[in-house]
């Protein structure tokens, strides 16, 4: 829709639930993106984070020549490494962190689609020109993230590293360490008594009473319609039984 309206025109794809700090810093990211893309309107930008730490939990962008100050060209997208792996990216310098923040112009990304995806590529041409059937075909579009479906077959792609004070909580344990201080701090919301316990994060929208005695690396959430109870490290599983409730047909539950 927006490449109806203006072919030209320069989007940026940002996730909802990420933190940004220094948002002065990341506006002037976010402009540099944009200028790269207007004077090379047939590349991607991507918009990666210098790793503070070996992290395993996030894809990573390896870095090929720089183009310009600030501005790399991209060699591979990485997947979720192990922590060995991580170590090794993080010591030789030339990777970031995915962020999945992408800079590109309406047209190239059609483009893109035309020719990696053509199938969905039909069915957004479809919807761009009958938006009344947007309830009818959107859901015919293929669930695929856009790094697989376009990023990674790319050719033309672009990184600018980013230091804006980032974080993506997109699961309980990330959301648990922006609430304290120090991993080791306990985070509590709700009726709850603890003893002894470190690292441990109690979410509960519910009255009930909860007690927690010396546990370590513990996630807890209570809702009226379910109680999630998991270590902390494998709180990127949620995923997995959102994926088995759909398959058991539990529609009550999602």
């Amino acid at each position: 829709m927006v490449a109806q309206r203006d072919p030209q025109a320069i989007i940026a794809s940002l996730g909802s639930d990420h933190i940004i700090r220094d948002t002065a810093e990341f506006q002037r990211v976010l402009q540099l993106a944009e200028a790269t893309v207007t004077q090379q309107p047939d590349h991607i930008v991507c918009i990666g984070i210098q790793p503070s730490h070996p992290d395993i939990g996030y894809g990573y962008i390896e870095l090929a020549a720089q183009q310009q100050p600030e501005v790399f060209q991209v060699a591979s997208f990485k997947e979720k490494p192990d922590e060995q792996t991580a170590r090794t990216f993080l010591q030789t310098g030339n990777y970031l962190w995915n962020a999945n923040m992408f800079v590109w112009r309406a047209d190239t990304l059609l483009k893109l689609y035309q020719d990696h995806m053509p199938k969905m590529y039909d069915l957004l041409l479809a919807i761009q020109q009958q938006p009344q059937r947007l309830n009818e075909l959107y859901p015919q579009l293929e669930k695929v993230a856009v790094d697989y479906a376009i990023i990674e077959k790319a050719k033309k792609i672009l990184a600018i590293p980013g230091q804006f004070g980032w974080n993506d909580i997109g699961d309980w344990a990330r959301l648990k360490d922006e609430l304290v201080s120090t991993e080791a701090d306990n985070y509590s919301k709700g009726d709850h008594l603890d003893i002894g316990s470190k690292n441990t994060l109690v979410f509960s929208e519910t009255n009930r009473f909860i007690a927690t005695i010396n546990t370590t690396n513990l996630i807890i959430v209570d809702t009226p319609d379910g109680l999630l109870v998991c270590d902390k490290f494998s709180s990127q599983q949620v995923k997995a039984v959102v994926e088995e409730l759909k398959r058991r047909k539990r529609t009550d539950l999602l």
